[in-house]
Formats: C-alpha cells, sequence, structure tokens
C-alpha cells in the first residue's frame, strides 16, 4: 500500500480544494492510501466533513495565517511558533510512514522543500505565481512571495502544473522539469440539466428570474477576476433588457461589484455550496478573469452544458482549444468587445454549443481522468 500525504492549506469549499477532493475521490484504494495534512484553522464553508466521508485520515496544524506568512521572510530566530509546527508536522509524517507528500500552495510548498527533504516530494502549482501573487497580495509582498516561492520549488522532486500555459512560463524563466496535469471536473456532481422543465423548477427553486436569457459568473468578486467588466457589459441597452446575469462568490469588490450593478438585470447571490444546481439553472457562463491556472469555475459549467463568454487569456484558450464551438473570446477589460461576443452567443446554435462545452470535460477534462494520471506519476515515483 503506498500512502500519499496531502499537505493543503485549508479545504476551504473553494477550486485548490475541490481538486484535491476529485483526486483522492478516485484513487485506486487497493494501492493507494490517502491521508491528509491542513496547515491553518478551517473556515465555516470548509468540506472537512466530505474528505472524511472518503474516508480520508485528517490533520490540522492549526497555524495562524499571517503568522505563517510572514514566517517565510522573518529571520530565523523570530520563527519560533513556525519551527514548533514543523517539529509537530515531522512526528505526524513519520508516524504515518508516508512514501510520498504531495503539496499546494505557497506555505506547503516551502515546508516540503526546506524541511521535509528526506521524502519524495510532488507539488501542484495552480497558477503562475509572478502573476497572481501581485494581484492577490500587493505589488510588493505578491512579487516578493512568488520570487521566493519559484527559488524553493527547485527543492521539491516533482512539479506539476494544471495547465500548458503555466508550464511554460515556469519552463521558460527556471530551470524546472515540469509535469502537466489538467485539473478535472467531477461529472457525478457536474452534468447538464435533464430537460427545460427541470431547469426551469430549478430557477424557481433558486429565486432566478424564469423569463429571460440568464448568464452565470462564478467565483471571487477580486480584481484578478475582474467582474466589473461583466457588469458593465450587461449594461448595454439591448442586453439589460434581453438578460439577466446572476453572480455566485463574494470577495473585497462586492460592495463595488452592487454599485455599478444597480439597472435591475443584476444579482449576486454571494457564495453557495449549491454551485451545480445554479450552473444547471442559467444557459450561459460568463467570465473575465485577468489570470487563471486551468479555471474550475469555466470547466464546471462545461460539464453543465452551457455555451461559454470568457476573456482571451491563455488559460481559456487552452480550454476552448478542445472545442472552439463551445465560447466566444473577447478581450479581458474590453467592456465593448464583450457586449459584441455576447449578442453573438445569444445568436448561434445553442444545442451545437451545449453539445461541444460537455464533450470538452466528458473526453478530456474529467475528475477521473486527471486522478488517473496523478496516480500514474505516484507510481513512476516510487518505481525509482
Amino acid at each position: 500500500m503506498i500512502r500519499i500525504l496531502y499537505i493543503v492549506p485549508t479545504l476551504k469549499r473553494c477550486g485548490p480544494a475541490n481538486q484535491v477532493y476529485n483526486l483522492i475521490k478516485y484513487l485506486d484504494r487497493s494501492i493507494f492510501r490517502p491521508i491528509l495534512i491542513t496547515l491553518s484553522p478551517e473556515p465555516a464553508d470548509s468540506r472537512w466533513q466530505d474528505f472524511e466521508e472518503l474516508g480520508v485520515k485528517l490533520y490540522t496544524l492549526g497555524l495562524l495565517r499571517i503568522r505563517t506568512r510572514l514566517c517565510m521572510i522573518l529571520p530565523p530566530a523570530t520563527r519560533i511558533g513556525h519551527f514548533l509546527a514543523i517539529s509537530k508536522l515531522k512526528r505526524i509524517i513519520a508516524k504515518l510512514d508516508v512514501h510520498i507528500i504531495h503539496t499546494q500552495g505557497i506555505r506547503a510548498d516551502i515546508i516540503a522543500a526546506m524541511y521535509l527533504g528526506g521524502y519524495k516530494t510532488v507539488a501542484t502549482i495552480r497558477s503562475y505565481p509572478c502573476c497572481d501573487y501581485p494581484m492577490s497580495y500587493g505589488k510588493i509582498v505578491g512579487h516578493l512571495s512568488a520570487l521566493y516561492h519559484i527559488k524553493r520549488l527547485s527543492g521539491i522532486d516533482s512539479l506539476v502544473t494544471v495547465s500548458n500555459s503555466i508550464s511554460n512560463m515556469l519552463s521558460a524563466r527556471n530551470n524546472f522539469t515540469i509535469d502537466v496535469i489538467q485539473n478535472g471536473v467531477d461529472t457525478d456532481i457536474f452534468y447538464p440539466p435533464v430537460n427545460d422543465k427541470f431547469r426551469e423548477e430549478l430557477r424557481r427553486k433558486l429565486g432566478i428570474p424564469l423569463t429571460k436569457k440568464v448568464f452565470i459568473s462564478a467565483g471571487h468578486l477580486t480584481l484578478r477576476k475582474n467582474p466589473l467588466t461583466i457588469i458593465k457589459a450587461f449594461q448595454d441597452k439591448h442586453l439589460s433588457k434581453a438578460c439577466y446575469i446572476v453572480f455566485l462568490g463574494d470577495g473585497p469588490l462586492m460592495n463595488r461589484c452592487k454599485k455599478y450593478g444597480k439597472n435591475g438585470n443584476t444579482i449576486f447571490f454571494g457564495s453557495l455550496p449549491n454551485v451545480a444546481e445554479y450552473l444547471q439553472a442559467c444557459d450561459f457562463f460568463i467570465s473575465s478573469s485577468q489570470a487563471e491556472g486551468l479555471p474550475n469555475a469555466t470547466m464546471e459549467a462545461m460539464a453543465c452544458g452551457l455555451p461559454c463568454v470568457l476573456s482571451d487569456i491563455e488559460a481559456h484558450r487552452e480550454i476552448v482549444e478542445y472545442n472552439p464551438k463551445s465560447a466566444k473570446l473577447f478581450d479581458t477589460k474590453n467592456v465593448s468587445m464583450a457586449v459584441s461576443k455576447i449578442k453573438e452567443i445569444l445568436k448561434g446554435n445553442y444545442s451545437e454549443m451545449s453539445r461541444a462545452a460537455i464533450s470538452i470535460i466528458r473526453d478530456n477534462l474529467n475528475a477521473k481522468t486527471m486522478s488517473e494520471k496523478y496516480q500514474s506519476l505516484y507510481l513512476k515515483i516510487c518505481a525509482h
């Protein structure tokens, strides 16, 4: 039995935790035994119980995020709490007798690279740090964090990225050997509505208008996700009469988004656990993100049969290349072009576009395929 230890920040209900869940769900349990450690206390919207139901043994170090982030740049003498946590982590790992340690996130990757060199290590990089971190943490802290993270990745045995675009960017600037294993959608959860009546019943249940075409955008309301471009696009005279736009997710731009979206066709639902139902209740998906790894929200929408209007970034192109009939692309932050592409997709052959979206996930980007690729990597690592 090969014991795989996953070290992650938390099990917050979001893309990274969902992908770890998908990976573990489809592990061959006759070969692999998954164990998981979180670094920080669990938030209210945690998937801890979901992982327990998969039969995963769970531990947590309970570290505060701010302190551990500071620990990465503070002098060693100030890292007492950090080293106590590392000691605790090492005791747990020794007790479990693990074969492979698989990390994700800047803190987990750095810990593995600096302190767990005696084990076979794998790290999954879900975004390009030099692009993502400055938008997430501010220019100075984000840039320094990105440089430090990338520097420490040289201490990881096997690096995996979730998209070809991230792999190309990392490889171009660093002497890394990188495997690409694209994210996958759990089609047991995300699937198309059975029929129009099913969609109508969902709309009644969820409070989504029955008339007009409904677009949905799912994700954090942040500068990186760029929701204001979408809101401004749907203020177009024609679109404001013909469509509704639904937002799932919360974030620092919520109040600003609500201020702009006062024209009556913009609905904010906040963060919710039943994302699949909202996707199944809507007609189209839209994203204006400035940067992504390989976006779960877009793939989940496609799995539910939603044609997409997407910002023209590498991660979106990588998905759409599997079947270009599935989506329309527009220049990020270009509101007039977004309006044009929304109008185009409204005039398109909906059934054809929907089938194209479904085929991308069914044939290429599903959770089972993703998990099988990781399992092949684990076996390869253990064979050496």
